[in-house]
């Protein structure tokens, strides 16, 4: 599992602009900001001590923070499993973006995760002394009294609630295999209905749309998961079943992200003892081959048959054999740990979306 290295030039080209004019006041509307990327401290304790003060201020968003993945991006076990069979810089760059990427060892810097100075204090922004990088939510010319009381200067951008924010984590290409995506979920983004929307209009809201919130919800939220789909399982004849899924409001691909998750939609049929009969599954994922030339490594991607947004896919499933039988479906969001040599893969976690039983057709 893989992530891109965040280096300053990397930072440049996701703002799309370069970086900001030195603010003067204590709220300012500059044109464009550098997105997210490591703290612009030099040293590791500059790091944490800038972080910890964010911290202590900031008390109920900090909570938040503290109990999402953000946070966890570096020490959660299923990212750990993955890692220590590729524990490369790559990886480190948005998985632990506040410690030094060339370090094996990244250390106390690394368990921030996606810190609060990752996303507030980039390196790259031309922040004022003590400056913070902040939303847009005030009509620019105005000043807010949240931004008066501030015991630091805060420069505000409309592109921090854009996908631009989170563009350099979650979109790149495979590092073996230039112009193959291993996470598209940005383009995913731009191509859909919601293109006009921010990533955080869901994901920083809880419940979506309600007050801001650090939590950054995603595929741990079961619910969330549940209310992403609409899901129906037909049986119009005796050996075959339909299973119609189709995407509620979901402004990308599903699952999108990272590339070892699937979902699997399946049947099977047993005897009265439990025994199975007959069974079927389809995955609906993104598939990828290696590719070996010489001593360099990449990966095509094969196909893709994951649910795109607004559009309804319909899985067939074959039960011959079971026809006098009731057939039990199930739809299941699934978190995969990637194969390797004399390691299967399998999973690291599973939600159930959808399940139900299908009575015999009467022929």
């Amino acid at each position: 599992m893989q992530r891109l290295t965040l280096t300053p030039l990397t930072l440049l080209l996701a703002s799309c602009s370069g970086p900001l004019p030195r603010a003067t006041s204590r709220d300012e509307q500059p044109p464009a900001a550098v997105m997210p990327g490591p703290h612009r401290g030099r040293d590791e304790p500059a790091r944490l001590l800038r972080n910890a003060a964010c911290v202590d201020c900031h008390e109920e968003a900090a909570a938040q923070w503290s109990a999402s993945l953000h946070r966890a991006a570096f020490t959660d076990a299923d990212f750990a499993a993955a890692y220590a069979h590729e524990p490369t810089r790559f990886c480190r760059g948005c998985h632990a973006p506040e410690a030094a990427p060339e370090r094996d060892s990244p250390g106390a810097a690394a368990e921030l995760g996606v810190a609060c100075v990752t996303c507030h204090v980039p390196q790259g922004a031309a922040l004022p002394a003590d400056g913070v990088l902040a939303a847009m939510t005030i009509t620019a010319g105005e000043r807010s009294p949240a931004s008066e009381a501030a015991p630091h200067p805060l420069v505000r951008d409309p592109a921090f609630t854009t996908t631009a924010a989170c563009a350099a984590c979650h979109d790149f290409d495979h590092p073996h295999a230039p112009g193959v995506p291993m996470q598209s979920t940005v383009r995913e983004h731009q191509r859909s209905p919601a293109a006009g929307d921010g990533c955080g209009g869901c994901h920083m809201h809880d419940p979506p749309r309600g007050p801001v919130h650090h939590g950054f919800a995603a595929s741990r939220d079961h619910e969330r998961l549940r209310a992403a789909l609409e899901i129906h399982a037909l049986r119009p004849e005796a050996a075959r079943i339909l299973i119609s899924l189709r995407p509620r409001a979901i402004g990308h691909a599903f699952p999108t992200g990272d590339m070892f998750r699937q979902v699997l939609v399946e049947a099977t049929a047993t005897d009265e003892q439990g025994q199975p009969l007959a069974g079927d599954q389809r995955i609906l994922g993104k598939i990828y081959q290696d590719r070996i030339a010489g001593s360099s490594r990449g990966r095509i991607l094969l196909e893709d048959t994951r649910l795109l947004p607004g559009a309804e896919a319909v899985v067939e499933l074959d039960l011959s054999g079971a026809e006098a039988l009731p057939v039990h479906w199930r739809v299941v969001y699934q978190r995969i740990d990637q194969e390797g040599p004399g390691r299967p893969a399998r999973p690291f976690g599973e939600a159930l979306l959808a399940a139900g039983v299908l009575p015999p057709t009467q022929e």
